[in-house]
């Protein structure tokens, strides 16, 4: 009689799945961090890492088998999808408050700073 053990190495996908998605998402949270002014560097890291954890998740979907049921590891890719869209939604809202209050540019002003600059 013989009895066989077979077990599968959980080390691999901590270290191919969940370490980069966790990396990622905490990435995310940087845009908060970053300086409201900025706002076009504050939109695209953000944008950036949305892609970045779209194409982790796309190749992630590539290993895991097809099947009827929801599995963990789709609810924790889905979690870290709506993590990065959060914080993004989050810093297009600061970007919206800091410059609505802005008026336009007063073009009469304007055309007489050039003048000034240019003699």
């Amino acid at each position: 009689m013989y009895k066989v053990v077979l077990s599968r190495s959980s080390q691999y996908y901590t270290i191919s799945i969940e370490v980069p998605s966790i990396v990622l998402t905490l990435l995310s949270f940087g845009v908060f961090w970053l300086d409201c002014s900025q706002c076009g560097e504050r939109l695209g890291f953000g944008i950036t890492i949305l892609l970045a954890v779209m194409v982790n998740t796309i190749v992630v979907q590539e290993v895991l088998p097809v099947c009827g049921e929801t599995l963990w590891i789709e609810m924790f890719l889905l979690l870290n999808l709506v993590f990065t869209v959060v914080a993004l939604f989050e810093s297009l809202v600061v970007v919206h408050v800091a410059f609505s209050k802005l008026d336009t540019v007063d073009e009469a002003a304007a055309e007489v700073l050039l003048l000034c600059d240019s003699s």
